[in-house]
């Protein structure tokens, strides 16, 4: 149940981060705040969708529901108390599970792991994307929106072993930059936040 909490959190997270940005991109000048607003709006209403199907079983599937890596479909917040009882029994590790029940087979132990071991890796998944998310936030009030943001797609295909390739990491970060400065910046003349440390 683990993942489940986790997501709650990050949907929390996602409609509060965005509904903040878009009070904040109300400060902005006129022609400064239409992007902003449009990714904020965009941003609360995808948020929000993803926040009701942790209470709305029906959109549960359409929202959250998938297969882990062990092929184990995971509960709904709002599956009946039998349902979530049987999950959590799935979910014991492997470790616990063999010594709660010795009659376990080979393949039932195997299983009960991959469970835990799927969990985990699904929580560990989601902080880094809150950490990322968190620290391009950080680089965008330190250094600004020009700065930071090809900076961010440097550092993230530089560093996420998915992802880890130089050429991508170069290409994305200027490409990134020129449409930062470029496009917002000096074609649609639109004032781009300098950070704490250009203001």
């Amino acid at each position: 149940m683990k993942t489940v909490q986790g997501e709650l959190f990050v949907d929390v997270a996602w409609v509060a981060g965005s509904a903040w940005y878009i009070a904040m991109s109300l400060h902005y000048p006129p022609a400064g705040r239409l992007i902003p607003l449009v990714v904020g709006v965009t941003s609360l209403i995808v948020g929000g969708v993803q926040l009701t199907g942790n209470f709305v079983p029906a959109m549960r599937r359409f929202t959250h529901d998938r297969k882990n890596a062990a092929g184990f479909q995971r509960p709904a917040l709002g599956a009946s108390r039998r349902k979530q009882q049987v999950a959590q029994q799935v979910a014991i590790p492997a470790q616990q599970a063999v010594l709660q029940q010795p009659h376990l087979t080979a393949d039932q132990a195997g299983a009960a792991r991959l469970e835990s071991e799927a969990d985990t890796s699904e929580t560990v998944r989601q902080w880094r994307a809150i950490l990322w998310a968190a620290g391009l936030i950080a680089g965008i009030f330190v250094l600004g929106f020009v700065a930071a943001i090809p900076l961010f797609f440097l550092a993230y295909f530089l560093v996420q072993k998915s992802q880890r390739n130089w050429k991508l990491a170069v290409v994305s970060a200027v490409v990134m930059g020129l449409l930062t400065y470029g496009v917002f910046d000096q074609i649609l003349g639109l004032q781009l936040y300098n950070g704490l440390l250009f203001s």
